[in-house]
């Protein structure tokens, strides 16, 4: 059995507080703004810094002071202040231990601390965490990562039998389309992210709550497709009702399109655009409306929309 023994975060990390900014202070932009939520690895929204912007490297792990919650941030980012957002370094760090780390860390601070009693800079140094070691009694960096990765391939078994997979649908005929031969489409326009209030839900480039951020007044689309594409690249929603979207979001319209059918559409099409692009390669403007995707057709050789709808309907 592997040996574990207790580390003081603040003799095994290099930790830092990220400079006092507010989201309210920026337009909408590309580089992540970390907060201190404990949900979509933390991310608030993406901003345009400037020139007095104190930008984060990435390669490190936030720390939520709220709860303690912790994220792997891979790439550069601008971090909400007031003590709210702590950063964790080591050289040895790298995405797949890093899981590890927030895992343990978790297991640590959860239900210690609260909005009355944070995990302000001092008191994240003074924790520990217990981790396997080598033979010298150092952090085995290696060993965590090797652990991370034969979880990861456990849960990929068991979803790969759980779920059906698309190419496995029984379809007589299956046709390859251009996007934009298939829908006609629309980027957002709101540009700023803060501020907004309103009745309707403001979509942007989350990769959750159906893309919804916040609120807005404008409702300038409905009964659409919305795709990501900043942030989440690719993640894709059917929007039902009125919304207003930001810049970072393009709309996919088709009057044949019922709601079940487009989360037929948003599976195939979300699986092409999140293997393709990242952050480092947005899927902005064209590229979107321009990619290919295969779907099932009629006899004439068009999109089967009904054929779409009845797969997604629920089997009994």
């Amino acid at each position: 059995m592997k040996k574990n023994k207790e580390f003081k975060i603040g003799e095994l990390f290099e930790v830092t507080a990220t400079q006092t900014n507010e989201i309210t202070k920026f337009r909408a932009g590309e580089v992540p703004f970390i907060c201190a939520s404990n949900l979509n690895n933390g991310i608030q929204g993406f901003v345009e810094p400037n020139e007095k912007t104190e930008i984060e490297k990435g390669e490190c792990i936030t720390v939520s002071s709220l709860d303690g919650t912790s994220f792997w941030q891979r790439n550069n980012f601008i971090g909400r202040g007031h003590g709210s957002v702590n950063v964790l370094r080591n050289k040895n760090l790298n995405e797949i231990n890093a899981q590890y780390i927030c895992t343990c860390l978790k297991k640590q601070t959860q239900g210690k601390y609260n909005y009355s009693h944070q995990l302000f800079l001092n008191n994240l140094k003074s924790e520990t965490i217990s981790l396997p070691v080598d033979s010298d009694g150092n952090p085995d960096w290696k060993y965590m990562e090797e652990t991370v990765k034969q979880l990861e391939e456990t849960v990929k078994q068991k979803l790969a039998l759980a779920i059906p997979q698309l190419d496995e649908v029984n379809s007589t005929n299956w046709k390859e389309f251009k996007v934009s031969d298939v829908f006609t489409w629309k980027i957002g326009n709101i540009s700023k992210l803060s501020g907004q209030e309103g009745k309707y839900p403001l979509i942007s480039c989350s990769a959750i709550n159906n893309g919804v951020i916040g609120t807005t007044n404008k409702a300038d689309f409905k009964n659409c497709i919305s795709v990501a594409t900043n942030g989440a690249c690719g993640k894709c929603f059917y929007q039902k009702n009125e919304f207003g979207a930001s810049i970072d979001t393009i709309m996919l319209f088709n009057k044949n399109m019922s709601e079940r059918s487009a989360l037929f559409i948003c599976t195939v099409l979300e699986n092409i655009l999140t293997k393709k692009y990242n952050y480092a390669n947005k899927n902005k403007g064209k590229k979107t409306i321009n990619e290919t995707i295969t779907l099932p057709v009629d006899s004439d050789g068009n999109p089967d929309w009904k054929y779409m709808e009845e797969y997604m309907k629920p089997k009994n």
